[in-house]
Parts: C-alpha cells; sequence; structure tokens
C-alpha cells in the first residue's frame, strides 16, 4: 500500500538569545569530519581574529556556487526571491506630501521600504526597462510623459527613492579588471544614487560597486540596506572587494561573522548600508552562512534564513570509519593521517572524506562475508542509536542582525524544526520573532511508522502551535 506522505505546519514564536565569542577558528577544528548539525547545540557568533584564520576556513569551505549532491540531498545555490504581494502599501511618502494620496511599494512592513523595479513619488514614477531607468511625470494624468532617461552598462535590479535621491542597483555586466587587478569571479552588485532635484537631468552623485550577485535590498529612514552574495575563495586578500567612486577597499577583517555550526555548503552574506541622503557608505558586515533562502527585515532587525538537513548518510559514514579504523593494516592507518593532515586548500574536507572512504570500503570488499555481515550489524546498530537522537531532520537556522540607523551587526541566532516558505513566513512583534515551518515526514530504514507526531512545548522562550499564530506573544514572554 502506498504510504501517506504527511507535512506538519508549525508556527514558532521565540526570543532569539545572543551569543557571541572571539573564539578563533583553528585548523584542527577545520580538519574533524565529525560535523554533523546537532538540533542541541546553542549557535553562537564568532569572529575571525586575522587573515591567517579567514583563509583557513576559505580553504576548507572553497567554492564557486553551483549545486552538489552529497549523500542523496541536493543542495542549491540561493536565488532572489519573487517579490510577493503583502497587501500592506507603504504610506510613508503620501503623509509627508500631505496633498496627494497616493500608493507605495506594497511592502510586508509598514515603514520598511523593499526594492523594486518601479517606484513613485506620487508626481513621478521612476520605472526600469531592460537597461533603462524612466523618469515619468504621472501626475496630473493630462500632463504625464517621459522626461528623462538613464542608460545603463549593467543591469538594474531594484529601485530606492528618497525626496530628490534615487538609487539604482543591480548586476555589473562589465568591469575593468586590468584597472583593480582582481578578477570578481562571484559577480559584482552596483549601487548608484542620483540626484534628481532636476527631473528632466538626473545627476550621478555616487557610484559603490559590491563583491557578489544582488540577492535582496530593504530601506528605513532614508538608509538603504543591499544584501549580496558570494562563495568563499582563497585568495591574497580574501575579504569581499568593495569599490567607492573607482576606488579598491575591502570589508575589514573584524567586520566578518561566523558561525559554529558545520557548513556543507557555503555562502558570504554581506550587508551593506548606504545613507543616501549623506551619499555615503554608513557600515559593512559579512556573514559566512549556507545558501541564504530567505530574508525578513523589520523596523531594526533583518533575519537571514536558511535550511539544514540531518543527513543519515553522513552519520553512517563516520560510523563506519569509526568501526573499520581500529581494524586497517598500519599502512592503511597511516595513509588515512596523512590525508588528515594534508593542507586544506590542496584537499578539502569532502575530498579528504572521499579519500578516506575509498581506503575503509577496499579494506571490508576484501573482508570475508561473515566479517562483512558483523561490521554491517554493529554500524546498523549504532547508526540506529544515533537516529534516535533527532525528532526532526531538517531545521531552519535564524540568524538575527540589528539594523540601526546603519549600523548592522549579528546578535543572535536560532533554529526551529522545518523550512520555510518564503520572507512571508516570518514576523517580528514586541522583539519577538514568529515564524511558520512546514515539516516534511521524517524516514529513516530503521523507521517502523511514519512521522506524524504532533509537537509539543520546546525550549523556554519558544512555542510551539499549528494551523494559526497568536496575535500576542504567550504570557512568559511578555513579561520577559
Amino acid at each position: 500500500m502506498k504510504k501517506t506522505i504527511y507535512a506538519l505546519l508549525m508556527v514558532f514564536m521565540l526570543v532569539l538569545t545572543a551569543c557571541q565569542t572571539d573564539k578563533p577558528i583553528m585548523p584542527s577544528e577545520q580538519g574533524n569530519f565529525n560535523t554533523v548539525f546537532s538540533a542541541d547545540q546553542d549557535i553562537g557568533t564568532l569572529k575571525f581574529k586575522s587573515v591567517d584564520e579567514l583563509n583557513q576556513f576559505l580553504k576548507q569551505h572553497e567554492s564557486y556556487g553551483g549545486s552538489y549532491s552529497r549523500g542523496g540531498v541536493m543542495m542549491d545555490t540561493a536565488v532572489m526571491e519573487a517579490p510577493l504581494p503583502s497587501g500592506v502599501a507603504d504610506e510613508s511618502e503620501s503623509l509627508k506630501s500631505g496633498s496627494l494620496d497616493y500608493s507605495g511599494t506594497n511592502v510586508q512592513v509598514q515603514g520598511v521600504d523593499e526594492a523594486d523595479i518601479l517606484k513613485t513619488d506620487g508626481n513621478y514614477i521612476y520605472t526600469v526597462t531592460g537597461k533603462t531607468v524612466f523618469v515619468i511625470k504621472a501626475y496630473p494624468g493630462e500632463d504625464a510623459e517621459v522626461v528623462s532617461k538613464i542608460e545603463l552598462d549593467n543591469t538594474p535590479q531594484g529601485l530606492f527613492i528618497d525626496g530628490d535621491k534615487l538609487a539604482v542597483f543591480g548586476y555589473v555586466e562589465r568591469f575593468d579588471y586590468d584597472r583593480f587587478d582582481f578578477v570578481p569571479t562571484n559577480g559584482m552588485s552596483f549601487f548608484n544614487i542620483y540626484d534628481t532635484s532636476v527631473k528632466s537631468k538626473p545627476d550621478l552623485e555616487k557610484e559603490f560597486q559590491f563583491e557578489g550577485s544582488y540577492f535582496n535590498g530593504r530601506m528605513s529612514d532614508g538608509v538603504a540596506y543591499i544584501v549580496v552574495n558570494s562563495y568563499p575563495q582563497y585568495r591574497v586578500m580574501p575579504m569581499p572587494y568593495i569599490l567607492e567612486d573607482g576606488i579598491t577597499k575591502n570589508i575589514a577583517i573584524d567586520d566578518i561573522r561566523y558561525f559554529d555550526i558545520p557548513y556543507d555548503s557555503t555562502q558570504f552574506t554581506s550587508v551593506y548600508s548606504v545613507d543616501l541622503d549623506k551619499e555615503e557608505l554608513v557600515d559593512s558586515k559579512s556573514f559566512a552562512v549556507e545558501n541564504t533562502q530567505s530574508m525578513y527585515m523589520s523596523d531594526n532587525n533583518m533575519f537571514i534564513t536558511y535550511t539544514k538537513y540531518i543527513n543519515e548518510w553522513e552519520f553512517e559514514q563516520e560510523i563506519r570509519l569509526d568501526v573499520v579504523e581500529p581494524k586497517l593494516p598500519y599502512s592503511e592507518k597511516a595513509r588515512i593521517e596523512k590525508i588528515r593532515d594534508a593542507d586544506n586548500d590542496l584537499l578539502n574536507r569532502y575530498e579528504k572524506q572521499s579519500k578516506i572512504s575509498e581506503i575503509v570500503n577496499r579494506y571490508t570488499n576484501y573482508l570475508k562475508r561473515e566479517e562483512q555481515d558483523a561490521i554491517n550489524d554493529e554500524i546498523n546498530k549504532r547508526l540506529k542509536e544515533k537516529l534516535k537522537e533527532y525528532k526532526y531532520f531538517e531545521y531552519t537556522v535564524i540568524n538575527k542582525i540589528s539594523v540601526n540607523n546603519g549600523e548592522i551587526e549579528a546578535v543572535a541566532n536560532g533554529k526551529v524544526p522545518g523550512h520555510i516558505l518564503n520572507q512571508f513566513s516570518m514576523d517580528e512583534y514586541e522583539n519577538v520573532f514568529r515564524i511558520a515551518t512546514t515539516v516534511n515526514q521524517r524516514w529513516d530504514r530503521f523507521a517502523d511508522k511514519e512521522f506524524a507526531e504532533g509537537v509539543s512545548v520546546g525550549s523556554e522562550g519558544m512555542m510551539v502551535a499549528y494551523s494559526r499564530i497568536s496575535i500576542m506573544p504567550p504570557p512568559s514572554m511578555r513579561e520577559s
């Protein structure tokens, strides 16, 4: 009989806890294969203390995007979320004008503008077609006309307007490699600021370029927050590049954060804050995360989320090595040690794991059938016990980043079972972050029934419910 697949919709209300440390990342930690995501582990924010420490991380996790398959689980690179109507229109410009009533961009949080390819101030429309930005007089209707055009060499993906300031940003198609002496294999994103006080002649005031692919954008109180994604590269100057009016600089080493999670598909998500009125870069921070999936921003905080999977195959490989390695001849043990000691820029963690697995499998293949069966029985026994430790096989990791007048900092982290649909699965109310997730059926080879259990109250500060979310947080949270 065909089994039914269950999915649980769960709603969490949680107060994320802060945990930040200056603990450096150590090479010995980089070579450890026992790096499976733990549901019980608190996620702390860590700092790189030097370029050497960052390079150790990059050697281990260097990648160039794309997808890869590991243990039957496909990891995909992040893509920018398609905008969805939220039904909440930002009326801030209408209220400022007082006399003219018009609708702004539909946004999820009132007062937090979202990047779009069409913006209006009530009198003029700013819109993108191809590589051209049009400034159109829209009011009164009988006087409607195109008053100016901005022709670009690159591809715009979003706009912001703030008074007489227009920000145009997107993907850099043409880059002068010889002039800047580096190759941005992750791509570059541009952010241009124009003075539109004379609508018929927009004047380019400021040019920024940020290393990475544009992912998302928000604006609050005249400060734009631009989020770009890039992939780890081991190179002479590993920090992400910034070009300001053609002058090259980097995100400072002290402004790069990483988290004590096992990385499977590492990505740097960099957040840049630009004050449109002052035409200046206020702050820039880069965060080593997994492939970023969704982003939500409230008045004071940005939440970046991604899904971590509990992989049965990874458990099995670790247990197999633990069972078989003591039985190996001395020469094979020595080979494994040489592989483990290899420089990470020659063999990364996955390549080392693959080579060690080849040695282990080759040894077991030559054993007698009864010896192979005994090893497999021991592996299955340990694996079955290990899987009992996990109620769920997928978790959404949440990184909370404060955004205060352009200042950016990672302040707290958390995780909940399941995966989210998009940014509209999240919101923040009275300092309580709320998230709705879907948990797919849990399956493993030892399961005797499908997973369709209810969810009980979790750790302190988190409530779990079905199908609907309370408007107010529970009393215990309100008191705290």
